[in-house]
């Protein structure tokens, strides 16, 4: 994906930050519990509960930040997305594709990414995008070649130049006039002026 690497580093500090001060709260808790009943029969019961209490909020914000990072990684992504196979028996293609534009939509990505899927064997391109508050779809037949029964070999270099075609053609429909020099030269390439 292409997305704003200092986003991520501002969200990655923020989040070390979050777990120092996560850090230090445990173990302060810890000591407080040890200071107030020391290593007495107490302290069996409450240390565990500390533990438990600690790992369970771990797991919760742990999940919480990768979430976060996703979402950022959806929302400041620009070019095109290519969904493809993994393997010529893979059944998730779909909802992967599936996925990433509820995620685009969710993350609020302002900047048009279209979303290409083709499955292997078949004979279609499907392209989504959202216009919007609404999915767009569009679909265009592969000419060339035999995709119905195209080797995996065959399957990988379609879905290569079809990325190369299509992240071309996006690179000319940019730079159509100065706005999209602009932007391009911003966003994707990273040149400020």
């Amino acid at each position: 994906m292409r997305t704003d690497n200092s986003v991520f580093e501002k969200e990655q500090r923020e989040q070390s930050f979050i777990w120092m001060v996560f850090g230090a709260i445990v173990v302060a808790a810890v000591v407080l519990e040890l200071l107030a009943f020391g290593w007495g029969a107490t302290s069996f019961v409450v240390l565990p509960l500390i533990i438990a209490i600690a790992l369970t909020k771990y797991e919760t914000l742990k999940s919480e930040f990768n979430k976060r990072l996703e979402l950022l990684a959806f929302k400041t992504h620009i070019g095109n997305l290519y969904v493809a196979d993994k393997s010529p028996e893979d059944d998730t293609t779909i909802s992967r594709r599936d996925y990433a534009i509820a995620m685009l939509r969710e993350s609020g990505n302002q900047h048009n990414v279209r979303v290409y899927s083709a499955l292997f064997r078949d004979v279609v391109v499907f392209c989504h995008w959202w216009d919007g508050e609404t999915l767009r779809m569009s679909r265009e037949f592969r000419n060339e070649g035999t995709p119905a029964t195209e080797s995996w070999e065959q399957y990988i270099d379609f879905m290569f130049n079809l990325r190369d075609k299509k992240e071309t053609d996006f690179m000319r429909a940019a730079r159509k006039d100065s706005a999209g020099d602009n932007w391009l030269n911003e966003h994707f390439f990273k040149q400020t002026t």
